[in-house]
């Protein structure tokens, strides 16, 4: 059962961080981080700017995972203390 709570958590997390992805703080942010890293990627060359998209594609995804792991995790914990709550009453 935990696999399959965890599969259905990591297929449906864009809806459920939808109302966040899409407020307006969120969207500053990643305008902000948008703008800093296109003028990083300006100045280097058409190599570098490769590497820099490389590494910063790869933290994003790892960065992604982890967020992903924590909330499957947080719902499993909260299942199970749930469960163990409802035994002692």
């Amino acid at each position: 059962m935990e696999k399959l709570i965890m599969n259905y958590i990591k297929d449906t997390f864009d809806d459920i961080m939808e109302d966040y992805i899409n407020s307006p703080k969120y969207q500053e942010e990643r305008r902000n981080v948008n703008d800093m890293f296109l003028k990083l990627r300006g100045e280097l060359s058409p190599e570098q700017a490769s590497c820099l998209n490389d590494i910063l594609n790869t933290i994003d995804n790892s960065h992604n995972q982890l967020a992903l792991e924590a909330l499957a995790r947080g719902v499993i914990n909260g299942i199970a203390l749930y469960e163990k709550y409802a035994k002692l009453n």
